[in-house]
């Protein structure tokens, strides 16, 4: 393993600490190896579970009129699946890699075993269901409540590792705007 990857695994763990000790992950992660994947892969997420070691990844999906729409992105150190655990259903939409990406895939069966014996885990998940669902519904509620300045900000301030790293073309369609009006807000902010 990379030293940067441990390095990376090792703040996942640090901050997840009160959750799991990271014997458990690293007993759970046992067998799994970390894949590079270049810029601008779509991933095969289906039944898989991953730890984001280094890049960035978007899900989007193509509205009614073909339009291309990000709906999250995704950094180093998270965990994500490209199904739910619970159910045999998939997720809606396609994850694309932004960056070239090292990504840790987890076993899936294994993880749902390590959710049964430690609740350590099982609460990392239900954390990680509450902040998903706290993320969306902020991200729903203000595309009504607030102007799209605010949205930027608030975007900004979710996000703050992303800023230069994704284009702001994907940050329009993430915030529901044209790009002419991001770059017209941004140009607004730096004057400021």
């Amino acid at each position: 393993m990379r030293e940067e990857d441990r390095k990376s695994i090792a703040q996942f763990l640090k901050k997840n600490e009160k959750y799991f000790p990271p014997e458990v992950f690293w007993k759970m992660a046992e067998g799994c190896m970390i894949k590079e994947y270049a810029k601008k892969t779509l991933l095969n997420t289906e039944h898989r579970v991953f730890l984001l070691v280094s890049g960035i990844i978007r899900g989007f999906y193509l509205d009614m009129e073909g339009n291309d729409v990000t709906h999250i992105f995704i950094s180093e150190g998270s965990i994500y699946n490209g199904d739910f655990l619970t159910m045999e259903k998939t997720h809606t939409c396609e994850f694309e890699t932004l960056e070239t990406c090292r990504i840790l895939e987890l076993n899936r069966e294994r993880l749902m075993n390590y959710m049964k014996k430690e609740p350590g885990i099982l609460l990392f998940y239900v954390n990680m269901l509450e902040n998903a669902i706290n993320l969306k519904n902020e991200k729903e509620t203000s595309s009504v409540t607030k102007s799209a300045t605010e949205r930027y900000l608030a975007f900004r301030e979710n996000f703050p590792s992303l800023e230069g790293r994704v284009s702001q073309q994907l940050i329009a369609t993430y915030l529901g705007i044209a790009p002419q009006s991001l770059s017209r807000i941004r140009r607004t902010l730096k004057d400021i």
